[in-house]
This record gives structure tokens, sequence and C-alpha cells, in this order.
């Protein structure tokens, strides 16, 4: 059952067992993915009137779905696992698998932030393991300091760090932070709730790890160096089976900001008081914008895009409401999300322009600017030869 604020409610039925896992898609709030045990991945079209239709169903695992993640940084690509010990990564557009992973029994996966990686846990090796994205072969792995029979969580904490969940053999909640470069032996720290985890990397001074399970919520801080920053702020005690986290997009800066009326002015948690009436952007960092990075042709050549950023700003509406349609034969159909020619607009229009009449040579990011051009090429390459 999908639920918006209000009386309207509507209803799925179209699975056969358990929804084991949903995932909104982060260029377009009217799709979402979701798992269930009957072995099937589903996305799903809900549109502004609240009406739900099923447009893809992906059907290649065995055994029950146990998470979905979609791509950061392209569209239409999402990753499953499921309790058949297989990884598929999906070109949801074209209705096909780009690769598959087999025996690895896992219980968490988790990309990175511009994609080009993504980590699994294992319960049964008591590993974590980090994937090539593209390719899906292994990079390298370590064993988890957690040695209990809960099946480990991991997420990453920026683009060089990972954070592991799990417990001890006598059942003592932990969690550890891991260095990718590195990868040693991580020193786990105690903690009291991992069933659902996010990692904020917005707070320039003190990232911030959210998690939630069966004491309650919590906001831990980790600091620059890989340490716990001080004790957890826990914000509820109630029990949390299973959470969501929603785009910063959606925030109404307007409604946020706090004004005193008086010369007095209390202290607050994560409230920051103001005496002025105007907008104060650095109250609200920049956020991923509902815009792709790159196209699936760019990322599959080798180009690593960092996520698109937005400024807020009040009065703006960030929400994205975008038609889904099918296209092409009747027998495989493409299923169109987005604008591929609007998308590349914003994200030329969210670059920074910088004249520079050096030579390529020598300027300072001549890599990248090589790096893009053999992109290009490769790109050109895979369209003349099909």
């Amino acid at each position: 059952m999908f639920e918006k604020i209000g009386s309207v409610r509507p209803q799925c039925y179209c699975f056969q067992n358990a929804v084991t896992d949903i995932k909104w898609d982060h260029f377009n709030d009217n799709v979402l993915a979701s798992g269930s045990a009957d072995c099937t991945v589903k996305i799903w079209y809900i549109s502004d009137q609240m009406k739900t239709q099923c447009v893809r169903t992906l059907a290649r695992h065995s055994r029950r779905v146990d998470q979905v993640e979609w791509h950061t940084t392209v569209d239409n690509v999402l990753l499953s696992a499921g309790s058949d010990s297989k990884i598929f990564l999906w070109d949801v557009e074209a209705n096909s698998i780009i690769y598959e992973i087999s025996d690895f029994a896992l219980t968490c996966i988790a990309f990175s932030p511009n994609s080009s990686i993504f980590a699994a846990t294992s319960r049964q090796s008591h590993r974590v393991c980090i994937f090539d994205a593209r390719t899906g072969n292994a990079m390298k792995s370590t064993v988890l300091p957690h040695d209990g029979g809960m099946p480990p969580k991991v997420v990453f904490a920026g683009a060089q760090r990972l954070i592991t969940f799990g417990n001890t053999r006598i059942n003592r909640r932990q969690l550890a932070i891991h260095s990718i470069s590195s990868f040693a032996k991580a020193r786990p720290a105690p903690t009291q709730t991992f069933t659902c985890v996010w990692w904020d990397a917005k707070r320039t001074i003190h990232h911030e790890l959210l998690a939630a399970g069966k004491t309650g919520a919590a906001s831990i801080y980790v600091d620059q160096l890989q340490k716990l920053a001080g004790a957890m702020r826990e914000n509820d005690e109630k029990d949390q089976e299973s959470t969501c986290c929603r785009t910063t997009r959606a925030i109404r800066c307007i409604d946020n900001l706090l004004y005193p009326q008086s010369l007095l002015i209390q202290p607050l948690s994560f409230i920051v008081p103001r005496r002025s009436d105007q907008f104060h952007p650095d109250l609200y960092p920049p956020t991923r914008g509902p815009t792709p990075a790159a196209s699936l042709p760019e990322w599959r050549a080798g180009l690593d895009a960092a996520p698109v950023q937005l400024q807020l700003r009040p009065g703006q509406l960030y929400a994205t409401s975008k038609p889904v349609r099918l296209r092409g034969r009747s027998g495989s159909p493409k299923l169109i999300t987005s604008d591929l020619n609007n998308d590349m607009k914003f994200r030329f229009l969210s670059q920074i322009t910088k004249p520079d009449y050096r030579a390529v040579d020598e300027r300072e990011d001549c890599e990248e600017i090589f790096k893009l051009i053999e992109v290009k090429q490769k790109v050109q390459e895979c369209r003349a030869n099909r």
C-alpha cells in the first residue's frame, strides 16, 4: 500500500508474496522499485493522481529478492540481490540484464557515491567485498569484525570509507569503519540500532549516520579521521522495523526556519536560530538533484561522474513529475522515464563554466578532459557497431 498525506490511499495487489524492499527512483519521484518474496522485482509508476501501474516485472531470481538499489548517477539502472546467492544489474529501460554475479550469499548491498563500485556483506563467510559496478568482478574483500549470527549491513560513508554493522557472539550490536584504500581490519564500536541506516554527508565538520532499529532511532557522528565523534543522539525510543529516507529536495525551506521573538535564544538541536528574516543558504547545503550525471553508455565506457547537486532556494519546487511510457516494439518495448535532452541541458547548466585559454596539457584538469574524450570515442564506437 502506498500512502500519501490525505484520504487517498492507492493499493497494489500484484504481489504473490510478501514485499521485502522498496526504493524510490533518484531521478523520478513517480517511479518506485520493489522486491518481493515471489522472486520478482517490480517497477511501479505512481501518478500525481495517486494511480498506480506496474510498468516492469523483472523475474530472474529463483528465490526471494532481499534488496534493490537504484544507481546513483545513471537513470534506469537497478541492482537487485536475492536469497539465491545472485546479484543482477538491470537495464530497466531495455528490460535486460547487464551482468550477473553468482554464488555470493549476501545480506546487504550498497552503491558508492558515484556508483563506480558497490559493496556487499556475507553472513556465511563474515566478509565484506568490493565489486566493480561496471563488470561485476570482485576487487577486494576483508573479514568483518562482527562474528555474531545477525545479518551484517553496510553503507558507504563517502568515497573512501565503509561502515558495517553487526553483532558479537554474545549478541552485542556494533559498527565498524573501514578504509577502502587500505581495507585494514577495523576496530568495532558498540551501538544499539542498525536495522536501517543512511549516510548524510552534507555536514562539513562532522558527517552524520542515521540508524534505526529495535531500540529506536539514533544519530551517530563520524569525523574525517574515521573515528566516532562523541556519543550517539537518541531520537526515538520506539522500535523501528522499517523506515525510508526522503530526498532533501522535499524540504520546505521557509517552514523549517526558526525566528526568535525575544532576546533569549534557546539552543535547539539541529536548528540554528537566526535573528534575520532573510533566507540563509548555509543552513541548507547542496543536495542531490533529479538529473542523472551520465548516461548508461557513458558510464559503461568508464565515466565516473559525481551526482548532480543543486542549491535549495525558498519558493522553488524541486519535485519531479515525469511521465512514464513504453516505446518501441510490442515484444520488447523500452521504458521511457525521462527526457534525455532535457537531462543533458540541466546537467550542462549545473556545471561551473570557467574560461581557460591554455592548452589542454597545461591545465590542472587535463586528465579529466582526456578521460572525457576517451569516453565519448568509446560511446561513438559502440553506436557505430550496432
